[in-house]
C-alpha cells in the first residue's frame, strides 16, 4: 500500500495515483478510501458548499 496525500488529507492505496486534478474543484477534507466496492470518495469544499 502507498500512501497518497491531498492537501492535509492521506489516504491508502495500491500504488501511487495523481489526483490533483480534484483540487481545482476545492479543498480535499476527507477520504473515504475503505469502501468495500473499492471505490474511492472525496469530500471537497468549495467556497461555503461541501460536496461529497
Amino acid at each position: 500500500m502507498v500512501t497518497n496525500y491531498l492537501d492535509n488529507v492521506s489516504f491508502e492505496l495500491r500504488k501511487k495515483q495523481d489526483f490533483l486534478w480534484l483540487k481545482e474543484l476545492g479543498k480535499i477534507f476527507c477520504v473515504f478510501d475503505q469502501q468495500d466496492s473499492g471505490n474511492i470518495s472525496f469530500g471537497v469544499q468549495n467556497g461555503e458548499k461541501n460536496i461529497l
